[in-house]
């Protein structure tokens, strides 16, 4: 970096930390407690990550990184509480996109006198002044792990080396032509008929040559569910490659892993289909995604939000119904327990920065 670690300006969305008060020194400093009680996808994840960098690079200030928070629900119901070196190479995703930044371990190290602290727990915006006065400003949103609407930088692509190693032998192995197609099916699937075997059987038709190798990735359960596929194509899945499949083996199982590997094949492939209209992250031009331009095709004609917006506005909120399944009361009582201890620990640091 350019700036010493004191001299620089930092940008912090806290999501599994706490403020603690030094009453010797009268400054505070940052440490980790807990693990987000819901989380979310890697994806999810990523997308946040983007808005984090748009945003320090619109303020010139050096971004905190938190480890991701990951849900057991896409990991199979394990625990996935890795760092983001695992996935991405935090130098190069950041370092092209001309973002400065600290991991967390060492922005522990650092304290703060509470007149150079900014806690905005209203939106994204800080004003010149705001940037200019402070040394850290901080973005402590309501749900911290819900993404806003800000422009994304388009960086998924550089991977770890494991997941590069592991994407390579894959690549190996099928050779440089193929295709790929991303089918997600955990979304209520009987309210898409476009991604029934027969339907996507019709639609890819023409797009991909027959006998031509196509690899499927899908959060499908059912080994069998494209075997109507596999009559027309030399159809490949996870469980085809040891090195993939060793990758959800066990008590080690990372679903976020194999996610990874199969969005660098995704980029290694000649043609790609998509179960959505658009996915930013995959490639650098969505319109032509959108448009079903060149080498690029979708299942379903039409983004996620605005498929859910037509179809599932006059549902019953599955969130809710996801909850009555709430099995765990031991979850329930910690989540309301780490609540009350991250409003009274950032109710302190926002009454003292506020009375500077």
């Amino acid at each position: 970096m350019s700036q010493s670690q004191d001299a620089a300006r930092y940008l912090f969305f806290p999501t599994q930390c706490i403020p603690v008060f030094d009453f010797r020194s009268r400054t505070f400093r940052f440490r980790q407690y807990k693990k987000f009680p819901f989380g979310a996808g890697l994806l999810h994840n990523i997308y946040l990550l983007h808005q984090y960098c748009f945003e320090a690079n619109r303020l010139n200030r050096t971004l905190v990184i938190e480890d991701p928070v990951l849900t057991a629900a896409h990991n199979n119901g394990f625990d996935a509480t890795y760092s983001w070196d695992k996935y991405l190479s935090l130098s190069d995703t950041l370092g092209n996109a001309g973002v400065k930044f600290i991991r967390f371990h060492d922005f522990t190290k650092i304290s703060f006198q509470p007149k150079d602290i900014f806690i905005n727990t209203h939106d994204w915006k800080t004003t010149r002044e705001e940037n200019e006065k402070y040394q850290l400003i901080i973005i402590k949103r309501k749900n911290p792990i819900n993404v806003p609407s800000h422009p994304s930088l388009p960086f998924v692509r550089y991977f770890s080396e494991e997941v590069k190693r592991i994407g390579d032998s894959v690549v190996r192995k099928l050779g440089n032509e193929f295709s790929i197609m991303h089918v997600r099916r955990d979304d209520e699937p009987q309210i898409f008929p476009e991604i029934e075997p027969e339907a996507i059987l019709s639609k890819i038709q023409g797009f991909i040559p027959e006998g031509s190798k196509l690899y499927i990735m899908t959060n499908e359960k059912d080994r069998h569910y494209f075997d109507l596929l596999r009559k027309h194509y030399d159809v490949y899945q996870y469980f085809d490659f040891e090195a993939l499949e060793e990758i959800l083996s066990g008590e080690s199982s990372d679903n976020y892993m194999l996610f990874c590997v199969e969005i660098y094949l995704f980029l290694k492939a000649k043609k790609h289909i998509y179960t959505w209209a658009r996915f930013k992250l995959f490639h650098k031009n969505p319109k032509a995604v959108k448009e079903n331009k060149r080498d690029y095709l979708a299942l379903i004609n039409k983004t996620r939000t605005e498929f859910y917006n037509e179809k599932l506005s006059k549902r019953p909120n599955r969130l809710r119904d996801k909850f009555k399944n709430f099995k765990a009361a031991e979850n329930i009582l910690y989540t309301i327990a780490n609540q009350m201890l991250d409003k009274i620990s950032w109710f302190r640091l926002i009454t003292i920065s506020s009375n500077r």
